[in-house]
């Protein structure tokens, strides 16, 4: 029987020690095969993630004697479901409008909202018992896991016959909806649908309706809330000859509904806020060797120096990373994103590998469209996919540089700080100390080399899953897919050939490239 451990399925050490052998254990700890909880006694106290298992010739067989890895953590989730009393009181208590006469939810709705009120409440108890546990700890539990994994809980033949419900059958509706719910102050009246929704009689007819969503949207002449938006309202439907409303509840009520909110969200809170919660993403599911997919991208480098005149100034970095090991291939330090930036990365990323990977992701950004007309990528690699630029989701390397920046950048003092959308004070620089030793600043050739050390500390630490530091990770898998490097694909590669011929004369070969003169 699996043992549930942060909501993961696992087995004890003991019980991996009758199935293989306690050499079998202590070698596979040693070379990191599985994620383990518990030190004591040989291991007999630990626990192992089932999912962590590197080896699938064990996995399988575990899975073969104790059963589907799914059940154990849905049955974890399941156990936990309670409708109680206060639940069933709110929904029955709860009065809409059918006409003009004021009546309740149906018993089966009811029953039903009780159901996915008791199914959110638990997700809610669970995850905070998580956090906790983790925190103790110094380690962070990821919320996608979890979401998915009560997604499938919910979903599940067993729950949905004891528990009926309508909850969302898209992973990325019902995150928004359990998130909702939890936003809330009464958070179970987020899912109550919209014919059950119209808690009063007024009515807003078609055109009113487009003034509410331009006024709401304007993000020039911004609304303060619902009741500033009421008092513009009825002073607009005195000019129009509309029925003046006496609630800005009834306003609520409109632009709340699921697909009047996606209409004003992105010009109230920004287009990155609107993408997170209405966007449908697609999981990209990670190689496990080394070269199977590079991911690169540009961003600024968060070191602040000194230039020649005596101002403060940052510049940009652009990194090719290997997704499987998490490790640091090649980069390029430059003001811009540009050809020259990316072209060096990639050079110094082939030379580290010595060879060619099956795929890369990149951004459409900057010199990218100058590789692509000179069919670089598609030589690089088998495959050469463009993300969307501005959308971290659609890169993994942009959260592996948000965690060297908190762990490797943030320890020296010219620390830009994170993002602008960083929120944690941590996550900012000390400008104060930073102005107050200005002349103190690094060179921009001293921020290169502190750089260069930060980058070689992120290779050489433990990789998260592995056990193994990211360098080791990487160099410790081969990839058949994965072309060996040639000294021919050097040349093909890197050796650029100028679009205008160069005529050999007495002086030899003359000629100017980037406002350069070359001599042979």
């Amino acid at each position: 029987m699996y043992i549930t451990y942060e909501n993961k399925a696992c087995i004890t050490a003991q019980q991996f020690i009758e199935l293989f052998s306690l050499s079998a254990y202590r070698n596979a700890l040693n070379r990191g095969y599985f994620v383990k909880h518990g030190t004591r006694g040989n291991g007999r106290d630990a626990v192992i993630e089932v999912e962590s298992m590197r080896r699938a010739d064990w996995k399988a067989k575990i899975i073969a004697e104790m059963g589907p890895l799914e059940k154990a953590e849905q049955k974890q989730l399941a156990n936990q479901i309670i409708v109680n009393d206060e639940i069933r009181a709110n929904f029955k208590a709860y009065r809409y409008f059918l006409g003009d006469k004021e009546t309740s939810l149906p018993e089966n709705v009811q029953a039903q909202y009780c159901n996915e009120s008791a199914f959110f409440d638990m997700m809610k108890r669970t995850w905070d018992t998580m956090v906790k546990a983790r925190q103790s700890k110094g380690k962070k539990p990821k919320m996608k896991d979890f979401i998915q994994t009560a997604y499938d809980t919910a979903h599940s033949e067993s729950v949905k016959k004891e528990f009926p419900h309508d909850l969302p059958k898209n992973v990325k509706y019902f995150e928004n909806k359990y998130k909702k719910y939890i936003d809330g102050a009464d958070g179970w009246e987020t899912l109550i649908s919209g014919k059950y929704g119209n808690r009063n009689t007024e009515k807003i007819n078609d055109e009113a309706k487009f003034w509410l969503v331009a006024t709401w949207a304007n993000p020039v002449e911004r609304t303060t809330g619902e009741k500033h938006l009421l008092n513009l309202y009825n002073g607009k439907a005195k000019d129009e000859g509309w029925k003046p409303l006496k609630s800005p509840q009834t306003l609520h009520n409109f632009l709340y509904e699921p697909e009047i909110e996606k209409l004003w969200y992105g010009h109230r809170h920004g287009e990155l806020k609107a993408k997170e919660i209405f966007t449908l993403f697609n999981t990209t599911k990670m190689p496990l060797l080394r070269d199977a997919l590079w991911y690169s991208d540009g961003t600024k480098l968060n070191y602040f120096y000194l230039n020649e005149k005596g101002e403060i100034k940052t510049t940009s970095v652009y990194e090719v990373m290997d997704v499987s090991s998490e490790f640091m291939l090649g980069y390029h330090i430059s003001d811009s994103e540009n050809f020259e930036a990316q072209y060096k990365a990639y050079r110094m990323a082939l030379q580290t590998a010595g060879h060619k990977p099956y795929e890369i992701a990149y951004d459409n950004q900057g010199g990218h469209k100058k590789l692509e007309n000179g069919n670089f990528l598609n030589k690089l690699s088998h495959l050469a996919i463009n993300t969307k630029p501005y959308n971290g989701k659609s890169k993994t390397i942009e959260s592996a540089f948000g965690r060297f920046q908190q762990e490797f950048l943030k320890r020296d003092w010219f620390f830009t700080g994170q993002n602008i959308q960083a929120k944690k004070e941590e996550s900012k620089a000390n400008m104060e100390f930073i102005l107050a030793n200005k002349m103190n600043l690094p060179s921009l050739e001293e921020i290169k080399k502190a750089y260069e050390k930060r980058r070689n500390e992120w290779n050489n630490a433990q990789h998260p899953k592995s056990g193994l530091s990211r360098k080791e990770t990487y160099y410790s898998t081969t990839n058949d897919k994965a072309p060996t490097l040639q000294i021919y694909d050097m040349v093909n590669l890197f050796w650029i050939t100028r679009k205008d011929e160069v005529t050999y004369t007495a002086d030899g070969l003359k000629f100017s490239e980037a406002k350069t003169e070359y001599r042979y």
